[in-house]
């Protein structure tokens, strides 16, 4: 993809993504938090819509036009994908948020969290120098890579579930008398209406087969610590520079940018959870962005363990964090 087809395509895609980031709080540590204080899971559900959304509408395109639209490559139920998950989810655990929370927190003025970038890029240098990658099984076409009826019975359901939130979300939105101005203006979105947009445009970011995220940026500077040469693309530069200008967009339309800097705990925390974040991505192979995103819709079997264990881990460990703070 060239430079010109970067800012036409994804710039816009990553834009309106980031910009959705910040406005419905979206982030897979609150999710599972949300689960052991609350004991609801509607923020863990609105994920499971997104990833709804993303595949209503890629699979199809990847049908139609499949050179032009790709599924995520399945590798398998592997030990690898479970153990990245796990510790993806300590990371996750020691920064305090996901890769989405990561970029609607610290781009909304919360500069602890920028240090979780040079943390994942710290971790995917250790992985790469420990020859981590090794340990991914060969990638396979997706499961729903080709038209068959179990696949379309599939799309079936996913485009119902996202219908049925879509019909929700319009109903929430015309009740409450809300414009066009008024949602760019409004100091939260439902997180059902972010993740709507967030599965869609995410989905289609995904789908370009692009390397369009900020971890891949992070991920190929570890990699050019270690001596390596990584061929960086267009892609790889206007992806996080749109994901992140939406998310500062959103923040400033909103009025809720200040800028928070960090104390020593809280950056290490954050450098520390990105590293390991970092590190274990290397096993999935990717971060919970492209799980939600990408590998769910597609099937992919290393993606959903990686995701499952990555949860069951946060839950895990945030039920000792209240048992033994005595909450």
């Amino acid at each position: 993809m060239t430079v010109a087809q970067a800012l036409t395509v994804l710039f816009p895609l990553a834009f309106v993504t980031g910009f959705a980031l910040q406005r419905g709080n979206v982030c897979s540590f609150l999710a599972a938090r949300q689960i052991v204080e609350l004991g609801r899971a509607s923020r863990l559900y609105g994920l499971t819509v997104a990833s709804a959304w993303a595949l209503a509408v890629t699979v199809p395109l990847a049908w139609i036009s499949p050179d032009l639209w790709k599924l995520c490559a399945d590798r398998g139920l592997t030990a690898a994908a479970l153990l990245g998950g796990a510790l993806y989810g300590l990371g996750s655990f020691t920064l305090g948020a996901c890769i989405f929370g990561v970029c609607s927190r610290s781009m909304g003025g919360d500069l602890a969290f920028l240090l979780a970038l040079p943390g994942i890029c710290l971790g995917a240098s250790l992985a790469s120098s420990l020859g981590m990658a090794h340990l991914l099984a060969p990638a396979a076409a997706s499961p729903l890579a080709a038209p068959s009826l179990p696949g379309l019975l599939l799309v079936g359901v996913a485009a119902a579930v996202a219908a049925l939130m879509l019909a929700r979300v319009l109903r929430m939105q015309l009740a409450g008398g809300l414009t066009f101005a008024r949602v760019l203006t409004a100091s939260r979105w439902r997180s059902s209406f972010a993740l709507t947009i967030i599965g869609v445009a995410g989905g289609l970011l995904y789908a370009t087969g692009e390397p369009w995220a900020y971890p891949i940026l992070m991920r190929q500077l570890g990699q050019m610590v270690m001596g390596a040469s990584p061929t960086v693309k267009a892609a790889t530069i206007v992806g996080p520079i749109a994901l992140f200008a939406g998310a500062i967009a959103s923040a400033a339309l909103r009025g809720r940018f200040v800028l928070r800097w960090p104390d020593w705990r809280g950056g290490v925390q954050a450098t520390l959870g990105g590293a390991i974040m970092g590190f274990a991505a290397t096993l999935i192979p990717g971060g919970n962005d492209l799980m939600v995103l990408n590998a769910l819709p597609g099937l992919a079997l290393n993606g959903i363990a990686a995701y499952v264990a990555m949860m069951a881990t946060l839950v895990g460990l945030l039920r000792l964090r209240k048992t033994w703070s005595g909450a």
